[in-house]
């Protein structure tokens, strides 16, 4: 924090944006990072709320599918973490194309976007496949054996390697919609259906009908490609460009005095 802050302050941005003049607080702006930033606050704790009911239900499934579960989302990290990076910057670009009033120039940055992940993607989940046993070596260790732990890990490999190519085109596609300022859809769409379809339906695989892992976790992915149908159909309705971010109005000018004599 105190280096992004001397690099804010820094002599260089002070000259390039005036940021120490403009270093006041506004009621107005402040208003509005509360309409777009709350939403996607909301989003981000309830998302992670119910990823993590999803592992802790899992773990009721015994210490092998606890072990294997674990890997498998450890090794998905080098699929997922770059994912995340590539949101963040469809979610900056697509903004300022906006700003500029350029809707198709913000589709292409999205769309870009995606076909970056995707190949990026497509290159980890490849290793997921084929190198499994290696992945599952790293990350063996405690009471289960490897032998016992590597035949259900291996299985979730090959659900990660799917799950990380539609968490890839949903990571980066809610970037883009929240750059946008589509914030509001971004929570409740994805709220709604990470508890009232992935969790509720984990509840249901694990603690009533009583099935295994490897039926938990292709759950996951049906529910992650729900998510990624929803967020295409979004984006490409281009409902989002009306989305005012910044405020446009022009000052009123102060009226003109008339025939020379002086405004009173």
């Amino acid at each position: 924090g105190t280096i992004m802050l001397c690099l804010y302050f820094s002599e260089k941005n002070n000259r390039l944006y005036d940021t120490r003049n403009q270093f006041y607080f506004d009621p107005a702006l402040f208003r509005r990072l509360l309409r777009f930033g709350i939403p996607s606050g909301v989003h981000m704790a309830l998302d992670v709320g119910a990823f993590t009911l999803f592992v802790l239900l899992v773990g009721r499934l015994g210490e092998t599918a606890l072990m294997a579960a674990n890997i498998a989302l450890s090794v998905n990290m080098i699929a997922f973490m770059p994912s995340v990076g590539i949101g963040q910057a469809a979610s900056t670009l697509v903004g300022q194309h906006l700003g500029r009033r350029d809707v198709d120039g913000a589709m292409r940055v999205g769309w870009r976007a995606v076909h970056i992940g995707w190949i990026y993607t497509a290159c980890a989940a490849l290793t997921f496949l084929l190198l499994p046993e290696m992945y599952v070596r790293w990350f063996a260790r405690g009471e289960v054996s490897f032998d016992t732990v590597y035949p259900v890990a291996r299985q979730l490999l090959i659900c990660a390697s799917c799950w990380g190519l539609m968490d890839s085109m949903c990571l980066i596609l809610s970037g883009a919609l929240r750059g946008a300022g589509d914030t509001h859809f971004v929570m409740w769409y994805e709220t709604s259906m990470a508890w009232f379809f992935f969790a509720v339906g984990e509840i249901a695989i694990i603690l009533f009908l009583k099935l295994g892992v490897l039926v938990a976790w292709a759950w996951a992915v049906v529910y992650i490609a729900l998510l990624v149908v929803g967020l295409i159909a979004r984006f490409r309705s281009k409902r989002w460009e009306s989305i005012e971010l910044i405020d446009r109005r022009e000052p009123v000018p102060e009226p003109a005095a008339a025939d020379g004599l002086p405004m009173t």
